[in-house]
């Protein structure tokens, strides 16, 4: 998908919060500079679009996935006024999944005009060499699923950076959104690379056992 560079889709992780949500417990929280495991795989968190025609992203799978997860949020997108077709505007939505003997979880980001994200804090312009941040503050849906009884539960935590862009002078290889699960402790990872470098302020760890 390509992203014009005035239209950036913002995305990413950016809240560190230990819990123990199967339980429906909430620990202690981590974020910031995290010092990561060395074995750790990281993934990119996918971007999938919903109501865009010029930025198009996502399969029919992963839709179906996530529609139900963020359907509240998709239909109460303001209306596209430009098209004067009764169509919304766009919502771009992050996602990972994670799977054990005895849980599905699924890890998801949404980011939208009127939406619950917010812009990073303000840098020092006047600083020379000063990059201003293009990821957005957003919250993360966790969803947990009971592979025995399909039951699900689910909780928002604020504060992730989002950010996946697309473009020829951002290409996504460097402006994305990472995960990486580690099952020795039962851990989810998220950071960002923006502008091809990891930004330490969006480094998060969510301890889910």
């Amino acid at each position: 998908m390509k992203v014009s560079n005035r239209k950036r889709v913002i995305a990413s992780g950016l809240v560190a919060t230990a819990l123990c949500i199967a339980a429906g417990a909430t620990g202690a929280q981590e974020r910031g500079n995290i010092k990561f495991p060395a074995e750790l795989k990281w993934k990119l968190m996918p971007l999938v679009t919903f109501n865009s025609r010029q930025y198009i992203s996502g399969n029919p799978e992963e839709k179906r996935l996530l529609e139900p997860i963020w359907k509240e949020n998709i239909d109460s997108t303001p209306l596209n006024l430009s098209r004067n077709d009764g169509s919304r505007l766009g919502s771009f939505i992050l996602y990972q999944t994670h799977e054990n003997k005895e849980n599905r979880y699924i890890f998801t980001m949404f980011s939208a005009f009127e939406s619950k994200c917010e812009p990073p804090p303000n840098g020092p312009f006047a600083q020379k060499g000063y990059v201003p941040p293009m990821y957005s503050i957003c919250p993360m849906r966790v969803i947990v699923e009971d592979k025995s009884t399909g039951r699900r539960k689910q909780k928002d935590f604020p504060n992730y950076c989002h950010l996946s862009i697309d473009d020829e002078n951002t290409p996504l290889a460097q402006n994305h959104t990472e995960f990486a699960f580690d099952d020795k402790t039962d851990s989810a990872y998220f950071r960002v690379i923006q502008y091809g470098k990891r930004v330490p302020e969006c480094d998060r760890a969510l301890h889910l056992g």
